[in-house]
């Protein structure tokens, strides 16, 4: 988000997640002083539902996103909001607004936006895959742990049988190593 605030010159700048419920939730934002609120959530759905890029140096000409209250109430102009793709599912989007930004200016926003949302994503990815690995050693640690519990039951069985063990007919242990 810091990257996003700071490279594109916007207003406000949020990454939100789809959870594991279905509902969005911004994880991080940034917005220069005295802006707040919360990103256009039109917008995202959007982009998340099509995954595909929302884009536009004035929303007022485009018949999808004009009379957006969200957008109306801030006095936004522009937006950029770019998905993030994993296993071809839209996971969360890079969203940012501002004001005013120019048609070239936009152009060079996307391209920023895609190559942050592309590093954001591997990412997400590489913490996934983290998670999974961690997950398969705690798994494999307590198996390690079942089956030592379970040798050393045995282990103790088979001690008390040999202690106990009355020797065979011709004078050896009944049981042997």
């Amino acid at each position: 988000v810091r990257a996003g605030f700071e490279l594109l010159s916007v207003e406000r700048c949020f990454v939100v997640m789809k959870e594991e419920d279905g509902n969005l939730s911004v994880r991080a934002r940034d917005a220069r002083p005295g802006i707040g609120g919360e990103p256009s959530w039109s917008v995202v759905h959007r982009a998340l539902r099509l995954g595909e890029e929302v884009l536009s140096s004035d929303v007022n000409d485009r018949p999808d996103l004009a009379g957006t209250q969200s957008l109306m109430d801030l006095g936004v102009h522009t937006v950029l909001c770019v998905p993030l793709i994993m296993q071809d599912r839209a996971v969360g989007a890079l969203y940012a607004d501002s004001r005013s930004v120019s048609q070239q200016t936009l152009a060079q926003n996307a391209w920023l936006l895609r190559t942050l949302a592309a590093h954001a994503t591997q990412a997400l990815l590489q913490h996934r895959l983290l998670e999974s690995s961690v997950a398969r050693v705690r798994a494999a640690r307590e198996v390690v742990h079942d089956v030592r519990n379970l040798m050393s039951a045995v282990s103790f069985g088979v001690d008390f049988l040999r202690d106990d063990a009355p020797a065979d007919v011709e004078g050896g242990e009944v049981l042997n190593d």
